[in-house]
């Protein structure tokens, strides 16, 4: 994750922008009867993608050395699943990407090595829901391309909560 925000050093308001990052592959076999009596296998391989940019706006107690500080966040969620998951392996490539609004909160503690750096952790909660997905890929020829429009009823919740620790440096 990264922040950037624009204040002054001892200012209580924080304006900025902030930017996560999350990425999650997943592998697995799966098998499947066939009419014929024999099973048929193959394996699934995704990985799957969520940004957040999002304005940044909150407030900070600072105690010495000490800074506390509570954000509220509002911007754009990017989802993308890309890999393999056709059991009958039609789809030799594909990727599926969705967007949304998404909200967070963020909650910190930095302790202020010098007058520009810090040590410090902090926890992110964000949540969104994407409801349609734009979706890309080969089905049996690679050099035809398909594309389709999936309205989900189910959304996919992007919401999570990030623990960080780290560096940060104050302008």
């Amino acid at each position: 994750s990264v922040s950037a925000f624009l204040l002054n050093r001892s200012s209580d308001l924080e304006i900025g922008l902030h930017y996560d990052y999350f990425r999650k592959s997943h592998s697995m076999p799966l098998f499947q009867p066939t009419e014929d009596g024999n099973t048929l296998s193959w394996s699934i391989n995704n990985s799957y993608t969520h940004d957040f940019i999002a304005f940044s706006l909150g407030i900070q107690k600072i105690d010495g050395k000490s800074r506390y500080m509570i954000q509220y966040m509002i911007g754009l969620m990017n989802y993308k699943e890309d890999g393999n998951y056709s059991p009958y392996n039609k789809w030799l490539t594909n990727y599926s990407v969705g967007h949304c609004l998404g909200h967070g909160m963020m909650a910190g503690y930095d302790y202020m090595l010098n007058e520009h750096t810090a040590i410090g952790i902090e926890v992110t909660y964000c949540i969104g829901n994407i409801t349609k997905l734009n979706q890309q890929g080969h089905l049996d020829n690679l050099n035809e391309l398909v594309s389709e429009t999936i309205y989900l009823n189910d959304p996919i919740s992007l919401s999570r909560i990030s623990p960080k620790a780290g560096l940060r440096y104050y302008f």
